[in-house]
């Protein structure tokens, strides 16, 4: 028979690790996966070989926390003029030697788990020959994106 103080002890401290490991699972992700581009090609180093990636727009997840809840219903906060604005205002000199050009522009929903869905800005643009891609958010947060390399099929 064990002693009532252990078994205060022993359920203490098994307590103890069912809550740190509830507090590990609810933690969340540092970044959130916003938009994935699609998959595209490289030639490897070996024939035949070719090299996978795609691009990827992680937000910090603080950032995308404070995002409001929008629908298309709702008056935006964000101009899609302001957005390109942005879109363009981030892309560095490196990228562009000139005029940037909009490709592209889309309105596209995020579904957040707990706040419902918002909304935000997908931009291409064209950079004097180069294919620059960000993300805007409805508060102006500009995101850029990162390459991500796949498994080889």
């Amino acid at each position: 028979m064990v002693p009532i103080m252990m078994e205060k002890t022993l359920f203490q401290a098994a307590m103890a690790v069912v809550l740190s490991l509830t507090a590990i699972a609810e933690v969340d992700p540092a970044e959130i996966l916003i938009h994935e581009g699609p998959v595209f090609t490289t030639p490897g180093l070996e024939l035949n070989e070719e090299i996978r990636f795609t691009k990827e727009f992680p937000v910090d997840a603080a950032t995308l926390e404070k995002q409001r809840f929008v629908s298309l219903t709702n008056k935006l906060p964000l101009s899609a003029e302001k957005a390109i604005e942005l879109a363009k205002a981030s892309v560095e000199t490196g990228d562009s030697l000139g005029e940037t050009n909009v490709i592209r522009l889309e309105l596209l929903p995020f579904k957040r788990a707990k706040n419902g869905n918002t909304l935000y800005y997908l931009i291409e643009l064209n950079a004097v020959g180069s294919e620059v891609h960000r993300v805007v958010l409805m508060d102006g947060t500009v995101v850029k994106s990162r390459l991500r390399q796949l498994p080889a099929k």
